[in-house]
């Protein structure tokens, strides 16, 4: 379980950087694909296993969660909740075929 938090902060990290990048003048367009493409590595990585994933997804939205202040610069604010959109959409699409084979 360390191996996989270890790997949860990376891409975070990544998104984090990324936000920063767009923060200082980076285009918009270009970091959404970025945060994309993080977002997918982490998908690639992940086990079969959909509770792991569900489980994954809400440590990175959780950290994600945390880097989302009131008081932050709109260009960050606006990558991070485009990552949080796109974690929340891949943790609900677990959830419900978790509930699918479970049913």
């Amino acid at each position: 379980m360390h191996s996989q938090q270890v790997s949860i902060n990376v891409y975070a990290l990544a998104i984090r950087k990324l936000a920063a990048a767009h923060q200082t003048g980076e285009d918009l367009s270009d970091v959404k694909h970025q945060v994309d493409a993080v977002i997918q590595a982490m998908k690639e990585e992940m086990a079969v296993d959909k509770m792991v994933q569900i489980e994954m997804w809400g440590e990175l939205l959780t950290i994600l969660d945390s880097c989302s202040r009131n008081t932050a610069h709109p260009s960050w604010i606006t990558v991070i909740n485009h990552a949080r959109y796109r974690v929340k959409s891949r943790k609900n699409t677990a959830v419900q075929y978790y509930r699918q084979i479970s049913a």
